[in-house]
């Protein structure tokens, strides 16, 4: 790395009592950066700055609310981070929904995918131009878990089409035919700044973003499924840096073979989705969705047979 561009750390520190970790993570870097810090509130700004002040670092750190979890917060940082041209987000992750070890296994393979390894990170993107996104491989806690089914995944997808038009990214994708999607498990990435560039550009306000606690399909579940796929729209490649605690195929039998897509057509198993609650919630919801999804492909029918008539 020739240390010829400019670099740029954010970190949205949500979780104050982990900063120490991330500091002491960023000593890998071994590259000239400045650091990005936001959090929610003024006491948690001081907590912070104490804590800079006792690791010997430098960092502006800005109070960006409590709305969007840590992508929101460094959108915000738009004027400050279009300055840059390799930016790397991170989050103080913890999983509290989870037993505690979920978040700091999680935590900890994301820091040996993509903060420990960062000057090869950053190597790469300087010597390839067409490298725009550096995403974490799957933390293993996901193959050891059936959290990412098809038949949820495709619930974000609605809100992935409606970002993709907003956009305007100028190429095709319908990521309603699609059955899972490549993410960033945790949103921990490294990026080029013109690759993410729509995102910032979207200018998002603070009334589009879902108030605490956050329901399972949001714009921000969203735009963390997206961001590939505008790498893709900027004519830009990704790259996954690779998880290296290997963990038996065995597991991932065993996932498989407990998949509902896996069982008979007419057989749904609820006690995987909410159990009785769930069951209920189905038949409410469930006739509604079919609904709202006819009526979504009539009008995406409708709106490609319409251009194409434009064409000719």
């Amino acid at each position: 790395y020739s240390d010829t561009k400019k670099i740029a750390v954010h970190l949205h520190t949500y979780y104050v009592d982990l900063l120490d970790d991330f500091l002491r993570q960023f000593e890998n870097f071994h590259f000239t950066y400045d650091l990005f810090l936001t959090t929610d509130s003024e006491e948690k700004k001081k907590e912070i700055q104490s804590i800079l002040d006792k690791h010997g670092k430098e960092a502006r750190i800005f109070i960006t609310g409590n709305r969007g979890r840590d992508v929101i917060p460094m959108l915000k940082l738009k004027d400050e981070l279009s300055a840059y041209d390799y930016i790397g987000h991170f989050h103080t992750k913890k999983s509290p929904e989870y037993p505690y070890w979920v978040g700091d296994s999680w935590r900890n393979e994301l820091f040996s995918m993509l903060i420990q390894p960062a000057d090869n990170i950053i190597a790469n993107l300087e010597h390839d131009d067409r490298l725009g996104l550096v995403i974490a491989d799957i933390p293993t806690f996901f193959r050891y878990t059936k959290i990412v089914d098809p038949w949820n995944e495709n619930r974000f997808a609605e809100g992935m089409n409606d970002l993709w038009e907003r956009m305007d990214l100028g190429r095709d994708i319908d990521f309603d035919k699609m059955n899972t999607f490549i993410m960033s498990y945790g949103t921990f990435i490294w990026f080029k700044y013109d690759t993410l560039k729509p995102l910032f550009d979207l200018d998002l306000q603070d009334e589009e973003i879902p108030a605490e606690p956050i329901p399972q399909h949001t714009i921000l579940h969203s735009i963390e499924r997206i961001l590939v796929y505008l790498a893709w729209a900027r004519r830009y490649d990704y790259a996954i840096a690779k998880n290296d605690i290997y963990i038996t195929p065995f597991v991932d039998n065993v996932v498989l073979n407990i998949r509902p897509d896996t069982l008979p057509n007419t057989y749904i198993n609820f006690d995987n989705i909410g159990g009785i609650k769930g069951a209920i919630k189905y038949i409410i919801v469930g006739p509604g969705t079919a609904v709202k999804y006819i009526l979504r492909r009539i009008k995406r029918r409708f709106k490609s047979k319409s251009s194409k008539n434009t064409l000719k």
